[in-house]
């Protein structure tokens, strides 16, 4: 649930794990940003599907759902609420191809694992 940088591609590199309520996270492909994170030149890597992706991992501690708009605001959130100690308690996803593509994919969710859902 890591991010890393490319020197090669002078890119952060944002890992694409696929949506999923069972034990597991697998990565599907990566999304790269600039340097300066801006929103121009963001690519993803050959063969990453558009799909929702999970920034963790669905456990049996989940309780909330919370769907965001983009890689960068997902890892910010987890790594808040990691630091808070209450990461296990959410599920944060994102559409790949940004937040506008949510209702392509809305009917993967699966709303009945979760006590409440947040749209941030």
């Amino acid at each position: 649930m890591n991010i890393g940088f490319s020197w090669q591609d002078d890119k952060w590199v944002f890992p694409s794990y696929g949506y999923r309520t069972d034990s597991g996270m697998d990565i599907l492909g990566y999304e790269l940003r600039p340097r300066n994170f801006s929103r121009k030149e963001i690519c993803s890597s050959k063969g990453s599907p558009n799909n929702l992706s999970a920034v963790n991992p669905y456990t049996k501690n989940t309780e909330i759902l919370c769907i965001v708009e983009s890689y960068l605001d997902a890892y910010t959130l987890w790594q808040h609420l990691n630091e808070k100690g209450q990461s296990s308690k959410y599920h944060i996803v994102t559409p790949t191809n940004g937040i506008n593509s949510l209702p392509k994919y809305i009917n993967r969710i699966e709303f009945e694992k979760y006590k409440n859902t947040n749209f941030l």
